[in-house]
């Protein structure tokens, strides 16, 4: 466990150091400036607004850093040939990655929290109340950034970078519409095409069952027991594609 926590460690100093926590930086800095001007000129709901743009610059900042940094984290040390460094040391690799993954996430919640803190602020002073629902999509959506980044992460294991953002990116799209259209119409009275949607289902993510920003200011459509599903579906697709990884880089050859 402790060398899990090593290489958490150190992944999480890297990628500060490596600056590309400026990303959110900024992105919290115009979600501010967006969140207080809107707020000012709005003649609509000034509440839903400001969370809207926290909810939404927290999502698309640590959705954008866990594409970047998943294709990244371990090419890089496997070109620089650091990798052969640490894991001759009495370390094995599903505890590397494991520590990887777990320095990574800890970048991405820390993203997701700076940016929703800053539009918090102005929601907060604007009267607005801090309900569940806000914080379990906070978090949901935090999880659906991990998820991204054991995709991507996966893909870069065994194809190359570009692939693997671009499946990544497919994956993301497809993974918030799939529910949409399966429900169409067209998609129902085609058998053959509802088949195929139900096999995505099963074996993909459905990433529209993390995605709780449209109930918001709708919490009475949501149960307990629906957030709780949603929880459990999306730790349990993180562990297992946590284990996946870890199999993959355990029988990888590097080179």
């Amino acid at each position: 466990m402790n060398n899990i926590l090593t290489i958490a460690k150190f992944t999480f100093k890297d990628i500060v150091k490596s600056r590309v926590l400026y990303l959110t930086l900024w992105i919290a800095l115009f979600v501010l400036t967006l969140s207080y001007i809107t707020s000012e000129f709005s003649y609509g709901n000034v509440l839903r607004i400001s969370i809207d743009f926290g909810l939404g610059g927290a999502s698309l900042a640590a959705n954008l850093l866990a594409i970047f940094v998943g294709v990244n984290v371990l090419s890089d040390e496997i070109e620089s040939r650091t990798i052969y460094i640490t894991l001759s040391r009495p370390i094995s690799r599903v505890k590397f990655l494991l520590g990887k993954i777990l320095g990574v996430s800890s970048i991405l919640v820390l993203s997701a929290l700076i940016i929703f803190g800053t539009s918090l602020v102005v929601y907060l002073i604007r009267g607005g109340v801090l309900d569940s629902i806000i914080i379990n999509s906070l978090f949901l959506g935090i999880l659906e950034s991990i998820l991204l980044f054991l995709v991507v992460l996966f893909f870069s294991l065994i194809t190359s970078r570009a692939l693997s953002v671009i499946n990544t990116v497919v994956i993301y799209f497809v993974g918030h519409a799939i529910t949409h259209i399966s429900s169409l119409s067209f998609v129902k009275s085609r058998e053959g095409l509802e088949l195929i949607l139900r096999l995505y289902k099963a074996v993909l993510p459905d990433l529209n069952l993390l995605n709780y920003k449209p109930f918001v200011f709708n919490a009475e459509l949501v149960s307990s027991q629906n957030i709780i599903n949603s929880y459990l579906y999306g730790v349990t697709y993180i562990l297992v594609l946590s284990f996946i990884n870890a199999f993959v880089f355990k029988n990888k050859e590097l080179s």
